[in-house]
């Protein structure tokens, strides 16, 4: 298995050996000017306090009380403060301050554990009416719209990318606060830049973020955990030129994955946590990506004249800028862009179509072999592909010991141990910290016992990596064991934390749940995390809001939309696989069981499908089954582990039938109804699914009679299981 080289123009790949591994260099100056420094600083902190206030009204949403209200709005006098000195706003500080002061008035006198009523909820928790939620938004991305001081003059660090003695990328930048780690937005930079300094940018990076600005085009990075990259860029000129050009900014944006819009002239495209969850490795790579698409744009206007010359419509010209965006997502460039005749170079490069789908099932044919996945299906083929979805797997294969080389091609490492020194419980200070973000970067890669095994891994600097290996508590999906590869485990901790990933924990405030119904299967069980608390419930999944609305089932959406805020109110529950803290604080304050899954990937024409691991006797990954979850298919949501089940579909029918009689049972307690029911459907099933049906049925009820259901009814229902139905 080879790692694979530059792509040729018409991209097709060329084998080459394994190069050493690229070097990164930071150089650096004088302290940053105090009143730089201090600018970020309270962005930071204003940043900082935003997200913790939300997390505390995520948790608190489930059950909030009154010292919720009276800490939100402690929140927002404190970020209005800090917005005030970024913008210079001072009426919206004061509006913002006046709003929070009503609310503490209207507790005044409100012991403060008291719960909240239903009518001060949307004062607190909406985003679509005055809340003070909805102020700690606008306050945070009001002040990130700020361009803040230039910094192009206070330039005190250099950072340069070399491999086998060539600078492949250079950048120069204000370093607000120094650090020996190289830190991602600073990698950030380095894949935004050229082979040299250009003297027309200004760059600055804080802690996990990093800006970079010219010409009127703006690009912000949030590195911490599910951060933001935004990019804001008035309009070029009138003419059709710079428009086309314009518009092949957009399109390669889009194309990127980012959230595109254009009003008055004015292009924001925007890549959150809250719509698309990314690896750190990934955003920094979408970060670059950006901003070359934006300097690519620039650098095409001259050739458009003669590409788009003999162009009979607006929509012909359309069609071919789209092309150049497409070859440009595919490539993280445009191959063609130095060449001569640009319109004969992508006729070119889209004849060698069929030999890049025939690359894509090669690619995906070694990725098995290895164990590390597919290729994507629906991913263009290109240079830029490449490396995110066959090199830097093989890379970080590599890394961690699973893969080794015999100089020409790789293989799978005999010595490889996945789940050696897992097991030893971990340590109850470490049980402190919310791992959310850790268990969304996490892989399967066995099982011990009844808990499930994962890796974890990011890059710290170009061969420098840091790897866990955990396990969740089939019981609860908590982390039961945990080991840092190569390192302590404070010093992983210390990392975690200082790239915004390891947070200290926020306990939800839990609603009365039955926890965990049936027995657990990790065979067919995703884990995530859970995003509003609730009982374990399984019923049919829809994609549309529409159906969601009229109640019943579990609204499965990559993210939550404004849009989407009936659909979760009146679902049955929730399934995500971007998560953030506005559609937990939704789910929670709606009563709506919630679970989000990073693992799932989506697809427009079959909705999610989840890779569920394929254990040996030894409790290792031999392979992977894909499970697409068709609209109309049941699941079942289990927020106390964080767990979503995937029933075979022989199961889904009585399971299905099942959790219906339940819920009439759980709502009527109707124990009469609930016998004669399951007498009928054991009668009629066949000797090995009602064995099945009975054990699940009893464990139903074993969970209920824990939250005070009567004994007699749990005896009711042995009886009946025991009988067969007869």
């Amino acid at each position: 298995m080879r790692c694979w080289g530059r792509l040729a123009l018409t991209a097709l790949l060329l084998p080459a050996a394994v190069v050493a591994a690229p070097v990164v260099s930071v150089r650096r100056g004088a302290p940053a000017d105090a009143t730089l420094k201090s600018w970020f600083e309270t962005l930071d902190r204003s940043l900082e306090r935003a997200d913790a206030a939300q997390a505390r009204l995520a948790a608190a949403a489930a059950r909030p009380a009154v010292r919720d209200a009276l800490e939100a709005a402690g929140a927002v006098e404190a970020i209005a403060g800090d917005y005030a000195v970024l913008t210079g706003d001072e009426k919206g500080r004061a509006d913002a301050a006046a709003f929070a002061s009503s609310m503490r008035s209207r507790f005044s006198a409100v012991p403060p554990t008291d719960p909240l009523g239903k009518d001060a909820l949307a004062g607190v928790f909406s985003l679509e009416t005055p809340s003070l939620n909805r102020w700690i938004e606008l306050l945070c991305q009001q002040a990130l719209a700020v361009p803040g001081p230039d910094a192009k003059a206070s330039a005190n660090a250099l950072a340069a990318l070399e491999e086998d003695g060539e600078t492949i990328a250079e950048t120069a930048f204000l370093e607000v606060s120094p650090s020996d780690a190289l830190s991602p937005a600073v990698r950030a930079l380095l894949s935004a830049s050229g082979s040299s300094v250009d003297p027309a940018a200004s760059a600055v990076v804080s802690g996990a973020r990093a800006w970079i600005s010219k010409d009127g085009a703006a690009l912000y990075g949030d590195f911490g955990a599910g951060g933001l990259i935004r990019l804001r860029m008035g309009s070029p000129g009138e003419s059709a030129l710079d428009q086309n050009a314009f518009y092949f900014i957009t399109r390669a944006l889009y194309e990127l994955g980012f959230a595109v819009s254009v009003d008055n002239g004015v292009l924001e495209a925007a890549l959150s946590g809250e719509r698309l969850r990314l690896e750190l490795d990934e955003r920094v790579e979408r970060f670059g990506s950006a901003w070359r698409a934006v300097e690519t744009g620039r650098g095409l206007r001259a050739k458009l004249s003669g590409y788009l010359a003999d162009s009979p419509s607006q929509e012909e010209n359309a069609s071919r800028v789209d092309a150049l965006a497409r070859i440009f997502a595919a490539n993280g460039r445009l191959p063609m862009l130095e060449l001569s005749n640009l319109s004969a170079s992508v006729a070119a490069y889209r004849n060698n179509n069929d030999a890049r789908e025939a690359l894509r099932a090669e690619l995906t044919k070694t990725l098995e072999l290895l164990r590390l996945g597919v290729f994507p299906p629906d991913a263009p083929i290109g240079q830029r592909t490449l490396d995110l979805y066959y090199n830097n797997p093989v890379r970080a294969a590599v890394a961690r010991g699973e893969l080794i080389s015999d100089g020409d091609a790789y293989r799978r490492s005999p010595r490889y141990r996945p789940l050696a020194g897992l097991g030893a419980p971990v340590a109850p200070r470490h049980r402190l910290y919310d791992w959310s973000a850790v268990f969304a970067a996490g892989r399967p890669i066995g099982r011990i016992g009844a808990a499930a095994a994962f890796r974890a891994q990011w890059r710290l600097d170009a061969g420098e990596w840091l790897i866990l290996r955990y396990t969740r508590s089939a019981a609860d999906g908590k982390l039961a064991s945990l080991v840092a590869d190569g390192r302590s485990l404070d010093d992983a901790i210390g990392t975690l934390s200082s790239l915004g990933l390891l947070k200290p924990a926020v306990e939800p405030r839990v609603r009365e749940t039955f926890g965990r119904r049936g027995a657990s299967n990790l065979s067919r069980e995703a884990f995530g995390t859970a995003l509003a608390p609730g009982s374990s419930t399984l019923a049919r999944v829809t994609y549309d809001r529409s159906k969601a609305e009229l109640g019943g089932r579990i609204f499965a959406t990559p993210f939550v939309g404004i849009g989407d805020r009936n659909a979760v109110r009146r679902s049955r529950g929730l399934l995500t696989t971007a998560g953030g803290s506005q559609a937990a604080i939704l789910a929670g304050s709606a009563g709506v069981p919630a679970v989000d899954l990073p693992s799932g990937r989506w697809s427009e024409s079959s909705g999610l499908s989840v890779d569920l691991p394929v254990f040996n006797a030894a409790g290792e990954i031999e392979s992977f089954k894909r499970v697409v979850v068709r609209e109309g298919e049941a699941v079942r949501l289990d927020p106390g582990r964080g767990v979503v089940s995937f029933p075979t579909p022989e199961e889904q029918s009585w399971l299905v039938a099942m959790e219906e009689a339940l819920t009439a049972y759980d709502r009527g307690a109707d124990i009469n109804a609930l016998a004669l029911w399951a007498s009928g459907r054991l009668a009629a099933l066949s000797a090995p699914v009602r064995a099945e049906f009975g054990k699940a049925l009893v464990a139903e009820m074993e969970t209920r009679s824990k939250t005070g259901v009567s004994p007699e009814h749990l005896e009711r229902i042995k009886r009946v299981v025991a009988s067969g139905g007869g």
